[in-house]
């Protein structure tokens, strides 16, 4: 597993090559190691080498683990290590979890050196809660071959439990390894020839509390990474206290627009936003008000297969609702009757004048939050440093390469992105979400395996940037206002768009002209298809304010109302848009048709 975990960071980066000069000229032909263990579970080692050149050699590397893999207990140790002394001149470099120490030699081709070098390792606490362990690699990390190995290990007392010999992490047969136990001194001999990077590794268990007065070789510094984490988390409590608590859209359900708001109010309650299109919608509203008809016939003022139509003013307008006045005055200017083209170019001011009665920023303070999105920008920034810093341990002790955190980073952020920023349906969420940000944390998890403390920190770590991330998803962008307002359209949105027959027999039954009333509100939501198939069974007639020749079809009517909505919007946008020269609208067939087939 480990193997492939290592891959799967290799396909990410390439890896420096290790700084080692070519070992493979030298041949360790002796080498003697003598270890002793002391109560405050630090060692002094001292090695004894032989060395043969086969060519002439200025450099002997031995590499010193600065991390141990405890095979048997599935532990990893990180010890200190100093008082390194010699009588060749050295120098040391620390690559891919090992103290590499670069010695001088000078070695002629042919010939034979001695060679002495002393160090020592602090292993720090015993984590281990049953036994207090000893575990060393006595040989590591030579790239050379390595013949007549002996050792001896002087123990602090007899007072051990268990010892145990590993060759490459398995349990070494006697027949390959010779060893003695006198009082607390341990010598041993090798009986056969390492290869390269082969290790010997031995395993001693103590009683509970053995060692004593041991330094905590812990970094206490990795506990800054939870700091982010939990501003994080801290502020995005705050701002859900201030903006969502008890702010929470509540349905309301009716079969009538609340408050009596014409198609257009309704729009901008359910979009945050004023559309053209839903302007336009005022003229089907009108005209179900009995404002106007509109009579359709075919002038060569085609839209695709449809035809034309022209307006013509019933009453003039007594009530006082902004929009509806400016759109209903734009049109019906100084007569009393006006066709399309007469509107061309006159009214795209009077649409926009209307569109700034329900789209201000007074109305935008009452239902948005207007500064949210200045605090939510807070909370991603903050989130976004936090991954990084929870990312760079877990990548550099597995790596010993900070090159892959902002690789991991993106991917975890873009993880949960998915989850609270980008419209995704929930089933693509999910396996979206599972797979970058589980997998995100599974490979860091995995990195740090066998450092229980360093697991923890980044769990705990991780659980509060996840926790900020929900949280954060649920801060509203509307106001108490807005969203009781949204809770109230919604309400009559999902009556419309789920009713029955039945229902809407009983509601025809009450009001005759409940059937085209709703129309606008229905194009305003984009939901007419169930109420073209329930009028379909309905028996209708057209409404009385559709003067036209054309025999009566549901389909075909509603294709009309698109008709209506659709250029009407088109020509009084035209003149913010167009050169006001032209005499006639020219619409793209393709567009248009396109845009009716819908109905």
């Amino acid at each position: 597993m480990k193997r492939f975990i290592k891959f799967l960071y290799v396909i990410l980066m390439f890896l420096s090559l290790p700084l080692f000069v070519n070992a493979n000229d030298i041949e360790i032909t002796s080498l003697e190691s003598n270890i002793k263990l002391n109560k405050d579970r630090t060692i002094k080692v001292k090695e004894d080498y032989e060395l043969y050149f086969s060519k002439n050699v200025k450099k002997f590397n031995r590499a010193l683990d600065s991390s141990i893999n405890v095979v048997e207990s599935n532990t990893v140790i990180k010890p200190i290590i100093s008082s390194i002394s010699t009588l060749k001149k050295y120098e040391i470099n620390d690559i891919d979890k090992k103290k590499i120490v670069v010695l001088n030699v000078n070695g002629k081709e042919d010939t034979i050196a001695d060679l002495s070098l002393e160090y020592k390792y602090d292993f720090g606490k015993d984590e281990s809660r049953k036994n207090d362990l000893f575990y060393y690699n006595i040989i590591s990390n030579f790239d050379n071959i390595i013949s007549d190995i002996s050792f001896e290990i002087e123990l602090p007392d007899k007072n051990y439990k268990k010892i145990t010999f590993l060759l490459n992490g398995k349990e070494v047969k006697d027949d390959i390894l010779e060893y003695s136990v006198e009082k607390n001194i341990i010598t041993g001999y090798l009986n056969t020839m390492l290869d390269e990077e082969d290790i010997l590794s031995i395993y001693v268990e103590f009683p509970n509390g053995y060692f004593i007065n041991a330094n905590d070789t812990f970094n206490y510094l990795n506990y800054f990474v939870l700091i982010l984490p939990i501003i994080s988390f801290i502020f995005v409590i705050i701002y859900w206290f201030k903006y969502a608590k008890g702010n929470k859209a509540k349905k309301k359900y009716s079969y009538y627009p609340p408050y009596d708001f014409d198609p257009a109010e309704i729009g901008y309650l359910y979009k945050g936003k004023t559309d053209e299109s839903d302007l336009g919608s005022l003229v089907i509203y009108l005209a179900n008000q009995g404002y106007m008809n509109i009579e359709e016939y075919d002038d060569g003022y085609k839209l695709g297969r449809e035809n034309s139509f022209s307006f013509i003013k019933q009453k003039d307008y007594k009530k006082r609702n902004a929009a509806e006045k400016i759109i209903f005055n734009g049109i019906f200017k100084n007569r009393d009757m006006a066709s399309l083209s007469d509107i061309e170019y006159t009214i795209s001011t009077k649409l926009m004048d209307a569109k700034k009665t329900l789209d201000n920023s007074d109305n935008k303070k009452k239902l948005f939050n207007i500064d949210i999105n200045k605090s939510k920008l807070v909370i991603m920034i903050l989130t976004v440093l936090s991954v990084l810093f929870l990312t760079v341990v877990p990548v550099k002790e597995f790596t010993d390469s900070y090159l892959l955190v902002p690789v991991l980073t993106l991917t975890m952020v873009f993880g949960l992105a998915i989850i609270s920023i980008i419209e995704v349906a929930k089933i693509p969420k999910f396996i979206l979400g599972l797979v970058f940000i589980g997998g995100t944390i599974w490979l860091n998890i995995y990195s740090l395996l066998g450092q229980n403390l360093l697991m923890i920190l980044y769990i705990i770590g991780t659980v509060f940037v996840i926790l900020t991330t929900f949280i954060f998803k649920k801060l509203p962008l509307r106001t108490k206002f807005g969203n009781e307002k949204l809770g109230e359209v919604e309400g009559f949105r999902l009556n419309l768009v789920t009713m029955d027959l039945n229902k809407l027999k009983e509601l025809i039954d009450e009001n005759p002209n409940y059937y085209y009333d709703m129309v606008p509100y229905l194009m305003v939501f984009d939901q007419v298809d169930n109420w073209i198939t329930l009028g379909s069974k309905l028996g209708l007639q057209r409404p009385s304010w559709h003067l036209s020749s054309d025999e009566f079809n549901i389909k075909k009517e509603f294709k009309f109302f698109k008709n209506v909505v659709f250029t009407s919007t088109q020509v009084m946008i035209k003149g913010l848009y167009v050169n006001p020269n032209s005499t006639q609208l020219k619409f793209k067939k393709d567009i248009i048709e396109s845009k009716l087939n819908d109905y």
